[in-house]
């Protein structure tokens, strides 16, 4: 293997590559840097989107909690029809095997029902809130 590029030939050049690599991404940061000084964002656009990104972060909050209410009504939903199953099976309106499977069937239902609402209460929405902060102070340096 007398290839220009295997391992050995290369191995002694990683220290001036790993050089040059940061003298590069240096000048990279150093021109987004000269960029972002150049720009003049004017009070009333910062204030416009921060209000924005809070209007749009509540709409957020409102729609999870709306869904964990619905969700919750159907679970309460599913509890009163597993008892209502179970009263007729004492009774033997129905017969075991049906009070079985629809048993069941309701309490996997809820099952999900309690994964939706652990998932949209544990949704991570600082994301929102992080965005809006760095919003701020990104376009505080601009003036």
């Amino acid at each position: 293997m007398s290839s220009l590029l295997n391992t050995h030939t290369l191995w002694p050049l990683w220290p001036l590559l790993a050089t040059l690599a940061a003298l590069l991404f240096e000048k990279i940061e150093d021109a987004y840097l000269e960029a972002f000084d150049l720009i003049k964002i004017p009070n009333e656009v910062i204030e416009y989107t921060k209000e924005a990104l809070l209007g749009s972060h509540q709409e957020e909050k409102n729609y999870r909690e709306s869904q964990v209410s619905l969700l919750t009504e159907r679970y309460k939903k599913l509890d009163t029809y597993i008892d209502k199953l179970y009263v007729d099976k004492l009774e033997e309106v129905i017969e075991l095997s049906f009070w079985e499977s629809r048993t069941a069937a309701y309490k996997a239902e809820q099952e999900e029902i309690l994964s939706k609402i652990d998932a949209l209460k544990s949704s991570n929405t600082t994301y929102m809130l992080e965005g809006i902060r760095l919003l701020v102070k990104l376009l505080s340096y601009s003036h």
